[in-house]
């Protein structure tokens, strides 16, 4: 399950290097971008086993990171996401 995350997280993560030529952590709209196109991948839907709102999934997605920054784990943001999105499941 983990692997499954890591793998949908990595791949947004590029899309969205790819279309707003800037990092994640460089623009402020990118929990709203990171939402909706988590919520568009019938895989990761299944994978938190219940419906998601967009808004919540923003949430979650804005206290992973916060934790993140504070807890400066040797892994990337999206090992991280991966392995603590499940705590919201």
């Amino acid at each position: 399950m983990i692997d499954d995350l890591f793998d949908i997280i990595a791949e947004i993560g590029e899309e969205h290097l790819h279309t707003n030529k800037t990092p994640r952590d460089e623009n402020d709209d990118w929990p709203m971008w990171y939402a909706s196109k988590l919520l568009e991948i019938k895989e990761f839907s299944e994978l938190a086993g219940q419906p998601m709102t967009e808004q919540n999934l923003i949430s979650i997605l804005l206290k992973i990171d916060k934790n993140y920054l504070s807890d400066h784990p040797d892994q990337s943001w999206e090992e991280y996401f991966a392995k603590n999105i499940t705590d919201f499941f």
